[in-house]
């Protein structure tokens, strides 16, 4: 699995951006805070290893 965090809105806002072989097509997600966006990023990577999709 791999995710991308970018900026958005001058740094207001942060898009994150997961790719994964069990995915359809690429998961966007909007947060405030590239910590945020991280976070978020790293809980999904952890449930990937056991094969769970993101809901």
């Amino acid at each position: 699995m791999s995710f991308h965090i970018r900026p958005r809105s001058n740094n207001r806002a942060h898009e994150l951006r997961i790719k994964h072989p069990l995915l359809p097509r690429p998961f966007y997600a909007t947060f405030d805070s590239a910590a945020e966006a991280r976070a978020f990023a790293e809980k999904a990577s952890h449930r990937s290893a056991g094969n769970t999709v993101l809901s």
